[in-house]
C-alpha cells in the first residue's frame, strides 16, 4: 500500500469525525452544550446499557480528562447525568442518563443516528460486516503499537 492510500485512511477519520461534530453542534445548538458536554451525552446514549466512567469517554474521544470531568460536573448540575458509585467497585464513579426520554436527549439521539444513517446509507450488511472486521483489526493493531 502507497503512503498516499495509508494516508487516506487518517484523512477519511478525520474527515467524519469534524463533520459529525459540527453536524451535532448546529442541530442542537439550542441547546447550549459544549463540545465536550455533547462527547459526553452521545457516549452515554451510544452506550446506555453499559457501565460508563469518564475515563471510558475521555479514552474513547481523545479528550482531555479534565474537560470530560469539567462537562460531567454541568451536565450533573443541571441534572442531565447522573453519577454514581459502582456496586462492583466502590472507587469508580458510573455515569448514567437521568431521564432518557427528555425532549434533548431524544433530539441528541435523534441527530446520532441521522449522522450515522447517512454516513452508512449506500452500504450493505456485507459492507458493514466486512468494515467492522476491518476495524476490529485495526483497532487490535493500534493496541499493540508502543
Amino acid at each position: 500500500m502507497e503512503n498516499k492510500e495509508k494516508a487516506n485512511i487518517f484523512y477519511m477519520y478525520y474527515q467524519i469525525i469534524k463533520k459529525y461534530k459540527i453536524y451535532m453542534e448546529v442541530n442542537l445548538e439550542a441547546y447550549n452544550f459544549s463540545p465536550a458536554q455533547l462527547d459526553v451525552l452521545t457516549f452515554l446514549i451510544n452506550n446506555r446499557n453499559q457501565d460508563v466512567t469518564a475515563t471510558m469517554i475521555g479514552q474513547d474521544r481523545g479528550v482531555s480528562k479534565g474537560l470530560i470531568s469539567k462537562a460531567v460536573n454541568e451536565l450533573e448540575d443541571k441534572k442531565i447525568i447522573k453519577v454514581s458509585q459502582s456496586k462492583k467497585d466502590k472507587r469508580v464513579n458510573l455515569l448514567t442518563i437521568e431521564d432518557f426520554s427528555s425532549r434533548q436527549i431524544q433530539e441528541i439521539k435523534k441527530y446520532n443516528d441521522e449522522f450515522i444513517d447517512n454516513l452508512i446509507k449506500d452500504l450493505s450488511y456485507e459492507d458493514l460486516l466486512n468494515f467492522n472486521r476491518i476495524s476490529l483489526i485495526m483497532m487490535d493493531n493500534v493496541g499493540r503499537i508502543e
